[in-house]
This record gives structure tokens, sequence and C-alpha cells, in this order.
């Protein structure tokens, strides 16, 4: 194990309390803090990494990412790719949005059949790479026709999609159970039509409420909780009833749907980077011509709704839609929230303390505290003050491990 060291800055901010601490420094033992000092209390001898007048916050989580969809044709790309290629980009992929600040992901299912990052996981997890923390699905499940399925393609070429087919009851519970023994934490369900895929409407309710039921139920016997992509309002409200802890998108809110998310206390992941990052960098893009456009029409909406539950208190935590794109960073989501509302501090607490408490993960990560994981970030300026500040990453410690963003592969 190595030496133990501590990490000296002007301030501290833990999103689990609200509360600055000026002056301090962290003592990292192995892969956990050990204490938390005045700055100048750190042990003779100790050495000490001196990050000056920076602010110092747990390392960020996002929790719905796509290492191996780098580009906007993602859903013919990944035919040219093999599992090999998916599990080195998705390793070099998790390693960016470490350098980035996000030292946990959670990957909401991938362009890629075989479930690569999870072996990218177990290979983290064993120490043979460093990487930041990876939960998530291997697949997410769609009907036939859905927006898992290769809808633009003839049925005659037998091609098959990313999304792990499964219909009917019977049909739904194998699927479940086919995620649990590939290793998945996460059942993923493409409850409605997706905007980035072709050939469906996400606006429409794709599976039936004893399809819906069935997953849900069997998603429980395994110990597994429920993630559902869902944009339309009927598919948010059915998914909530059923029983989803998370919703996925959630584009069509609406004043039913945010009394659903405060009576169950389940979390909304809005995605709105990903709708961003097209807008503003490929809305020419051809392959998703069909989502930039359905962006325009339903973003105001989207907007709209998103701050009214944020108002309310809906459990709002933070989630890209990115992972692959080179050009791109899911920083841009923590942006977002708090133009829809939410103060700094806040949206930190969404993507920190609030988002480990969703994954099921808040004794071990989400925020600065003996005992938690050390996974920490050094911010140059106020981030809890002024979001854009959280751009300004000069370090990151996965596991007590420094990363820089001058060298993110190293």
């Amino acid at each position: 194990m190595p030496d133990p060291f501590a990490i000296r800055s002007a301030r501290g901010f833990d999103p689990a309390t609200g509360k600055v601490l000026d002056d301090l420094a962290i003592v990292v033992e192995g892969p956990r803090i050990a204490a938390i000092l005045p700055a100048g209390a750190v042990p003779g001898g100790m050495a000490v990494h001196d990050c000056g007048d920076a602010t110092l916050l747990p390392g960020l989580i996002d929790c719905h990412v796509h290492l191996a969809i780098e580009t906007d044709d993602y859903q013919m790309d990944y035919l040219k790719r093999s599992a090999a290629h998916n599990a080195l980009a998705s390793l070099r992929n998790a390693r960016r949005a470490a350098a980035q600040g996000f030292t946990t992901l959670r990957v909401a299912g991938d362009a890629d059949r075989s479930g690569a990052w999870l072996d990218v996981a177990r290979a983290i997890e064993r120490g043979d790479f460093w990487g930041p923390r990876l939960v998530g699905a291997a697949h997410y499940i769609s009907p036939t026709g859905g927006g898992g399925d290769l809808n633009h393609c003839p049925a005659e070429h037998c091609l098959r999609g990313d999304g792990l087919i499964a219909d009917g009851v019977d049909g739904i519970r194998k699927a479940v159970r086919s995620e649990c023994k590939a290793g998945s934490d996460w059942i993923k369900v493409l409850l409605s039509g997706a905007y980035m895929s072709q050939g469906d409407d996400p606006r429409r309710t794709l599976y039936s409420d004893d399809e819906l039921h069935a997953l849900v139920d069997e998603a429980r016997r395994w110990g597994r909780p429920v993630m559902v992509h869902a944009h339309g309002a009927d598919a948010i409200k059915r998914a909530l009833r059923a029983g989803a802890r998370s919703i996925e998108h959630g584009t069509l809110l609406d004043a039913e749907a945010i009394d659903l998310f405060l009576e169950t206390g389940a979390s909304l992941v809005p995605t709105l980077a990903i709708g961003a990052y097209y807008l503003d960098a490929h809305a020419d893009s051809r392959a998703q011509a069909a989502m930039v456009a359905t962006t325009r029409e339903t973003l105001a909406h989207q907007h709209h709704w998103l701050s009214k539950a944020i108002e309310a208190g809906v459990d709002v935590v933070v989630g890209s839609d990115l992972g692959g794109y080179a050009d791109a960073s899911g920083v841009r989501e923590f942006d977002e929230l708090v133009a829809r509302g939410m103060s700094a501090a806040d949206a930190i607490a969404a993507g920190t303390h609030r988002a480990a408490r969703m994954l099921g993960l808040a004794d071990d990560i989400g925020s600065l505290a003996v005992g938690q994981v050390a996974d920490i970030i050094a911010c140059r300026g106020r981030p809890d003050e002024d979001i854009a500040d959280l751009k300004r990453v000069a370090a990151t410690w996965c596991r007590g491990r420094r990363v820089t963003d001058a060298d993110p592969l190293a």
C-alpha cells in the first residue's frame, strides 16, 4: 500500500452538508480518507500535494453515460466495431472523464452487444488499470421496433440492434436474468421510443403494463434497481407507478408526473447535455437530423417542467448522456441544471452526494468525510458559488491515485 499523503488547499466544499471548510488538509491512506485536518496540522514528514487556492470537492458522478458511443451515426458504426475495440474505447473514454473530474460513471447500456464495458469495470476493480468506478447496465432492454432495434435496416439482413430485444412477459423476465448473469448492477429498459435511434417515436410508450411490471418484479427478485428511459409523459408516469428507481430523460414531464416523483422518491436524470451538445456543435448532423428537430420542438417544454420539478423538490441528479464524444464533457450538465434554477452548490450535490445516494453508494462516495473513498477533485476558483469553475479541474484523485488532465492516460 502506498504511504499516506495529504491534499492541502485553501478550502473544501462538502455537498452532503453544504459546509465550506477553510484551510484544510485531507489525509489519504490507501483508497480512503483517513482524516480531515487544519492545513497546518499535517504530520511532519508526510508528503503533501498543495493545491493552493483551489476548492476540494468529492469526485463527480455522471449517472448516464455511453462509453462506446463516439459518433452521431452510432447505430451503424457499432456494427463495424468489435467488442475488443469497444472495451479499449470504453477504457480511454472513462479515463478522459476522470481527468475532467468524474470518478464514478453509470453506464446506461451501450452501443455494444457484448457488454464490453463490464470487463473494463472488472479490470479497474482488480487494479489491472486505473480508471473511475463504473456501474450500470450491460444493455438497454428494448421491444422489437424500439430504440434498441435497427428499425432502418430490412429484417432480411438479420442484423441485431445494440439493445437486448425482448417481447412479452416471459421474454422480459429472461432478458432481466441475462443482464444479471452478465453482471449488470442496474436493469435499463427503453419504455418509450428514443430521440437518437431511427424509426421509433420518443413520445410513444412501447411496452405494455404487464411487460413493464414483469421487468420491475424480476429485477427486484434479483436485487437490481431499474432505470427507465422515458420521454413521453405517459411512459414517465407508468414507470414511476411500476417502481422505477430512476427516470432517464423525462423530457415531456407534467404536473402529475412531478407529484409521482415526490410520492415515490424516484430520481430524475434529465440528460440535458446531450441535446445542448448537438444543438451547439452538430446541428447539421445527417444521422441525427430527426433528433435535432425533435429536440428543438420539445426543448421549451422540457426546460419549463424541469424547472418546476426542481422547485418542487424532485430528486434531480446529474447524467449527461455523453461519455464517448471526445469534444464534449459531462460537466455541461451542471451548467444546464443551474440554468434551470438550481444553485451552484445544489447542482454539485446533484452530481456528487445525491447521485451517490441514488446509486446506493453514499456510504463510500459523494462527500468529503473520513471513511469515504478518496475520490477527490481540486477546482480552481469557487465552483460552489460559480458553476463555471467546475470546468477548471486542476487535479483528480481516483481511489487515492492522482490523475491529471495533462496526462489522462498515464
